[in-house]
C-alpha cells in the first residue's frame, strides 16, 4: 500500500495537481506558477510597507523585549538553543562514524531524538508570540492568497478571484487545512527518489522539461536526486545504508566540511613556513589563538608530534618565563643528542 501511495504522489508531482474533498464538493489543487508567486510576493511587500500596521503589530525588536520582560525568552535560552543545535550536529557525525556499531547507532539515535525534543520545546517558546508581529500577519495573508489562486473546480475554473479582501475566508481556511494534509514531505520525496518508478524516468536528461516552468516539488525532487548522485560519485562516498539515513548522511556532510576547512587552514599555516625551515623534522607555527587554527596545526602532527606539543604547553601554561632548554622535551632531546655525540666521539661543546 505504501508503494502505491508513493507512486500516486509521484504522478501528482508530474501532472502538477491533486484533488481534495471538502464536504460534498471536490476541488482541483494545482501548483502555483511564477506569476502567482509574484502576485503573492507583491501583496506581502505592500503589507510590510503599509504604515497603518505599525501600531497594530510588533517588529522583531519590540517582540524580543516583550519576550524578555515576561521571562518567556532570554539570551541564556538562546545560548542553550545554539548549543543544542551544535550538539545535534556533533551527534550526527558520531552516528555517521559509528553507524555499523549497532548499539552505538541506536544509542546515538536516541540521543538525537532527546535533543530534538528539547530543541522543539525551546523553539516553541521563542516563537510563541510571533503572531503579534507584522511579518507573521503579512506572511499568513501571502500564503492564503497563493493557495487561493491554486484552487479550481474540476472543470478548471478558479474558485477565488484576485482580490484577497473579497475572499470567502471561511471556505478558504477549510480548503487550506485539507491541502495541508496532502503536502509532499521530505520523507515522501526520499521514498520517491529511491523508488523504481522514478529510476525509470531518469533515463531522460530533462525529466520535467524547462527548469523555469518546474513546480516546487519537481525542483525538490531533482535537487534531492542531484545530491544523491554527488554523494555516490564522491571519492570518499559513504556506504549506501548511510546515504539512505538522513541523519547519518548529514553527519557525513558535516565531516566532509570539517575536513575541507582543516585542509584549508593547514595549507594557510604551511604557507607561512618558507626556505630551509620546510625541511626540518619539527616546525613551530604560531597561531592567533583561534581554536580552528590551533586544531588545524595540531592535525598536522602525528601522535609523537602531538605528545611533544602537549609537553611544551604543560611546561609553559603557568605563564612564567621558561628557558627553552628547560622544556622537558627539549631537555630530553639535548641529552639524547649528547649521548649520540659521545658514542661517535664528537667533542662536547
Amino acid at each position: 500500500m505504501e508503494d502505491l501511495l508513493c507512486d500516486l504522489k509521484f504522478y501528482r508531482i508530474i501532472n502538477g495537481y491533486f484533488e481534495i474533498q471538502v464536504k460534498d464538493q471536490r476541488y482541483k489543487i494545482v501548483y502555483p506558477n511564477n506569476q502567482q508567486k509574484y502576485e503573492a510576493e507583491q501583496l506581502y511587500v505592500s503589507l510590510m510597507q503599509d504604515s497603518r500596521f505599525d501600531i497594530e503589530y510588533l517588529n522583531n525588536s519590540q517582540l524580543y523585549k516583550i519576550l524578555e520582560y515576561n521571562q518567556i525568552w532570554s539570551t541564556e535560552q538562546q545560548q542553550s538553543l545554539d548549543d543544542l543545535e551544535e550538539n545535534i550536529d556533533k551527534f550526527k557525525v558520531v552516528l555517521y562514524k559509528q553507524y555499523f556499531d549497532d548499539d552505538r547507532r541506536e544509542s546515538t539515535k536516541q540521543e538525537l531524538s532527546t535533543l530534538r525534543k528539547f530543541q522543539k520545546d525551546l523553539l516553541s517558546k521563542k516563537h510563541s508570540l510571533d503572531y503579534l508581529t507584522l511579518n507573521f500577519f503579512a506572511n499568513n495573508i501571502k500564503n492564503q492568497y497563493l493557495i487561493s489562486q491554486c484552487v479550481l473546480t474540476l472543470k478548471g475554473e478558479p474558485v477565488f478571484g484576485k482580490n484577497y479582501y473579497e475572499f470567502d475566508l471561511d471556505l478558504l481556511k477549510i480548503i487550506i487545512a485539507e491541502v495541508d494534509k496532502h503536502r509532499i514531505t521530505s520523507s515522501d520525496l526520499k521514498k520517491i527518489c529511491t523508488g523504481e518508478l522514478w529510476k525509470r524516468y531518469l533515463c531522460s536528461n530533462n525529466v520535467f522539461g524547462p527548469s523555469i516552468h518546474l513546480n516546487d516539488d519537481q525542483i525538490n525532487l531533482l535537487s534531492l536526486q542531484k545530491m544523491y548522485d554527488n554523494v555516490r560519485q564522491h571519492p570518499e562516498r559513504p556506504e549506501e545504508a548511510i546515504i539512505m539515513d538522513s541523519d547519518a548522511l548529514d553527519g557525513w556532510f558535516l565531516d566532509q566540511q570539517e575536513k575541507v576547512k582543516m585542509r584549508k587552514l593547514k595549507n594557510e599555516a604551511l604557507s607561512k613556513v618558507r626556505g630551509k625551515v620546510r625541511g626540518h623534522d619539527y616546525i613551530y607555527i604560531m597561531t592567533n589563538g583561534d581554536q580552528d587554527q590551533i586544531k588545524a596545526v595540531e592535525g598536522m602532527n602525528d601522535l609523537r608530534g602531538r605528545s611533544i606539543a602537549r609537553s611544551m604547553r604543560e611546561a609553559t601554561k603557568s605563564g612564567e618565563t621558561v628557558s627553552w632548554k628547560d622544556v622537558p622535551y627539549i631537555k630530553q632531546e639535548l641529552r639524547s643528542k649528547a649521548y649520540q655525540n659521545q658514542k661517535q666521539g664528537v667533542p662536547v661543546k
